[in-house]
């Protein structure tokens, strides 16, 4: 099966009341090397008010957000064209199943679009985040996390893939494309260092394959 490597940057965090300004995404094979890519920018909304953090945190400058070459609709319909084209293949990003994917659904519905378009068509869905805290936890040392100012863990994105050299400068992170680039590049790491982890984390995209675990009464980890 092929991948989908995406990211989305927003007009804010709330997805009742966003939309996403940026997408990018990468199709790759098996191997995850690249197949294709879209890289999409749209107008915001007259009637959505973006948040001045998230502006600040993406780098979308005013004018950006008149001057795009989509409206919000046009750049939602090339997204769920792109997915039906993939068809079918493993959806993944970082952090993508608690905000991306809200964002991107909420986005669909408040413009009469199927709002599952990560789900049909045979795909499936996995977070790159949840990969890392995996490998993180399972085979400590494999993966380096780096500790923030207040001594804890930081697993945000630009952090991890600094401390495992790879490249996303400060002022690069928070742009689609290299934001969804910097995962790519992240997933090979782990599938490298961690391959039966990822494995396993990978076929929990299937909905069925958890379901037969608990039917055959196997050790879960939660």
């Amino acid at each position: 099966m092929s991948f989908v490597i995406y990211d989305l940057e927003t007009s804010g965090l709330q997805p009742q009341w966003n939309v996403p300004l940026q997408a990018a995404m990468i199709h790759t094979d098996a191997a995850l090397q690249p197949l294709g890519e879209l890289s999409l920018r749209c107008r915001l909304p007259a009637h959505i008010v973006p948040s001045p953090g998230a502006l600040l945190t993406t780098g979308i400058r005013p004018e950006q957000l008149e001057q795009a070459p989509l409206s919000t609709t046009e750049m939602l319909g090339i997204i769920a064209k792109a997915l039906i084209s993939w068809a079918p293949a493993t959806v993944i990003g970082y952090n993508t199943l608690r905000f991306d994917e809200e964002i991107l659904r909420h986005a669909y519905f408040t413009h009469l679009l199927p709002p599952y378009a990560t789900q049909l068509n045979g795909h499936r869905r996995a977070d790159l985040l949840t990969m890392v805290r995996a490998v993180a936890m399972l085979e400590p040392g494999v993966i380096a996390v780096p500790l923030s100012a207040t001594g804890k863990p930081s697993f945000k994105l630009g952090d991890v893939c600094r401390a495992n050299g790879i490249a996303l400068s400060e002022d690069d992170a928070h742009d689609a494309m290299a934001d969804t680039r910097a995962t790519l590049a992240l997933f090979r790491r782990l599938r490298e260092i961690a391959p039966t982890t990822v494995a396993t984390m990978l076929s929990l995209a299937d909905k069925g394959v958890p379901s037969r675990m608990l039917a055959g009464g196997e050790v879960l980890l939660l």
